[in-house]
């Protein structure tokens, strides 16, 4: 396999959309007339906890298969097939459910420490000094974040904080996570909120992911309060990352007055509380 990447012809790898990856790590590699994803990580600490997670949670068949690796390099198979896309939602919610709750319950860890909290209020003092939220919203920001806090138990674990349609690849018949970098060290559960606010947001769909993540790991923790606690923290912290975005901050502000108000939706998919 070393001479695949050696010899083969690389270049850019890109969604369906021909959107490149952010890290710019993704390659497409043509040799003797077949074709390979290669991730070219940026040093060797970013190879080596790319590497944890891989080998922690491949046995469960949805990452795409390595072939090889050397140092920085990463030579995978490439998954003929398609890019998922909002309209799958109804028929792959069960299997993106059960791949989060696989992750979830993976036994990894991480190098270095996170703290939910400091980042919530560090990425909100940030919005209110850019002129994103204004003092009042900040207090009640502030006040919904205390009310919810002391009712949700953050099980600090290896999460999906990136769960975009792009991400997923439907390969014969099979549903395919190919973002390997979406896992990171959150809190359980942190990244349903981008799940359902972003993709699943049909009640028929988030019913579908929670049986999907219960197949495999127990989801009473997901409770309303839950739900509330994790929708607030992705917006805020969602917003400051869309800051360069307005259209796209713009609707995370919206969400979030809707959400202040009690009227996002943030029932619990899988009890009537």
């Amino acid at each position: 396999m070393k001479n695949v990447i050696e010899q083969g012809e690389i270049a850019k790898l890109r969604s369906d959309s021909g959107v490149g990856g952010i890290t710019g790590e993704m390659h497409l590699v043509k040799h003797d007339g077949k074709k390979y994803a290669l991730r070219i990580c940026l040093d060797e600490k970013r190879a080596e906890d790319y590497s944890a997670i891989y080998s922690n949670i491949e046995q469960h068949g949805f990452f795409p298969k390595l072939l090889y690796r050397e140092g920085r390099h990463f030579l995978f198979e490439y998954l003929e097939g398609r890019d998922c896309t909002l309209k799958d939602g109804p028929e792959i919610a069960y299997e993106v459910g059960k791949i989060f709750g696989l992750i979830n319950s993976a036994p990894l860890n991480f190098s270095k420490n996170f703290n939910a909290d400091k980042k919530f209020f560090s990425d909100l003092d940030f919005l209110l000094k850019n002129g994103l939220i204004d003092s009042e919203r900040l207090e009640k920001i502030k006040k919904m974040h205390t009310e919810l806090r002391g009712k949700v138990d953050l099980k600090m674990v290896a999460e999906i904080s990136d769960c975009i349609p792009s991400n997923f690849r439907i390969s014969n018949g099979k549903v395919f996570l190919v973002d390997i970098e979406a896992v990171k060290y959150r809190f359980r559960g942190r990244g349903i909120a981008k799940a359902f606010l972003r993709w699943f947001k049909k009640e028929e769909e988030r019913k579908k992911f929670i049986e999907g993540y219960s197949s495999v790991a127990p989801v009473d923790f997901l409770t309303k309060e839950y739900l509330q606690f994790s929708y607030l923290y992705y917006l805020v912290i969602n917003t400051r990352f869309k800051l360069e975005n307005k259209k796209a901050y713009d609707n995370n502000l919206k969400q979030l007055d809707l959400l202040l108000k009690g009227e996002l939706d943030s029932v619990s998919p899988h009890r009537d509380n």
